[in-house]
């Protein structure tokens, strides 16, 4: 549990450095939720934007979680990374684990 934890500040601490994260987490459920209150009328009740709102949120979660996993494993075995994993007391189970934990917390 303990390399576990540890390999998920790792994973944490790279991921925050990626541009295209800030991106696809922010600025994309941002321009969605201008886009679609702004098309709704304005006599539109504050409730439905609230939900809209909250919409964009569960999407950016979703949609960076869906993106960055198989981007980044794929730059995990690229720069061998993965290979290095093997050969620590970190098993792939745990590996894998906090890559979809860290993906979902950020």
């Amino acid at each position: 549990m303990k390399n576990m934890t540890s390999l998920m500040k790792v994973e944490l601490i790279l991921m925050k450095r990626q541009a295209a994260y800030y991106l696809l987490s922010i600025g994309l459920p941002s321009v969605f939720y201008l886009i679609f209150s702004g098309v709704m009328s304005s006599d539109t009740p504050t409730s439905v934007l609230r939900l809209y709102l909250f919409s964009m949120t569960v999407f950016s979660i979703m949609s960076s979680a869906f993106f960055s996993i198989p981007s980044s494993l794929q730059s995990d075995k690229t720069n061998n990374w993965q290979k290095m994993i093997q050969h620590s007391p970190v098993s792939m189970v745990e590996y894998y684990i906090s890559k979809l934990f860290s993906a979902l917390l950020t």
